[in-house]
């Protein structure tokens, strides 16, 4: 097992020599679960590392990096719009990182890296929508109601 600081390394090296089949089977979710506490714990890897290592992998099960883009946002982006507001700002800030990552990755096409922007902006832009001018409203007649009975006590 290699030392602090070049488990990454060693990871990244394993995963290029692997195919899809073998990435699936040596590491596995149950094998993951119960592999990375460890290695968080003992040191071996950081949060980040272990968060480029699980990219990593994904992309080389789904076949490459423009497939996993292709899989991520036909899946995430039409999920995240139908959201309540609360779970959809929880969800956003992991996304936006991960569309980030997508797009700096190596071997990922023009046309993917537009996709991604494209992803990115619409992200950005998302609002709260109707129910959130409903709140407002609500908050904004109970101060009036609060108001008007303050001065009747006066």
């Amino acid at each position: 097992m290699p030392k602090p600081g070049e488990t990454l390394n060693y990871l990244l090296s394993e995963l290029e020599s692997m195919t899809e089949e073998e990435v699936a089977d040596n590491f596995s979710a149950k094998l993951l679960r119960e592999m990375i506490p460890t290695m968080l714990s003992a040191g071996l890897l950081t949060p980040d590392e272990l968060q480029t290592f699980l990219f990593a992998k994904n992309v080389k099960l789904m076949g490459g990096i423009n497939a996993y883009v292709d899989s991520f946002l036909d899946q995430v982006l039409p999920r995240m719009r139908t959201m309540a507001r609360a779970e959809r700002q929880s969800t956003k800030s992991g996304t936006i990182v991960m569309l980030n990552r997508m797009k700096t990755y190596g071997g990922i096409d023009a046309d993917h890296v537009k996709r991604v922007e494209e992803a990115l902006e619409e992200l950005q832009t998302m609002t709260g929508g109707r129910r959130d001018r409903k709140t407002r409203k609500t908050r904004k007649s109970k101060r009036r109601a609060n108001k008007k009975t303050l001065r009747s006590r006066k």
